[in-house]
């Protein structure tokens, strides 16, 4: 490994994609979770991401079909993640 990806692994640097893109949405999430104090963002509340919602039916839709991984789940749970949220994309 150079320097550089050293220094970037050291920044919390992901490598893999997916993994990159399904963490800026919980991100998304985490931000969302503390400034409402819960993790189920709604299409009628003031200035939700829509994207947002989006994301976390789908996330509901993958731990149903037991394809999103354990440790996904485990961050989930962690923000108190509504896993009987309505799901408009199912």
């Amino acid at each position: 490994m150079t320097r550089r990806q050293q220094q970037l692994q050291a920044l919390g640097f992901e490598w893999d994609e997916d993994q990159a893109d399904w963490m800026r949405w919980f991100r998304e999430l985490a931000a969302f979770h503390a400034a409402s104090g819960h993790s189920s963002p709604a299409p009628l509340a003031q200035g939700v991401d829509l994207y947002l919602i989006n994301w976390c039916s789908v996330q509901r839709i993958a731990r149903r079909s037991r394809v999103l991984a354990e440790g996904r789940i485990a961050l989930l749970d962690q923000l108190g993640f509504d896993w009987t949220g309505a799901d408009p994309l199912s």
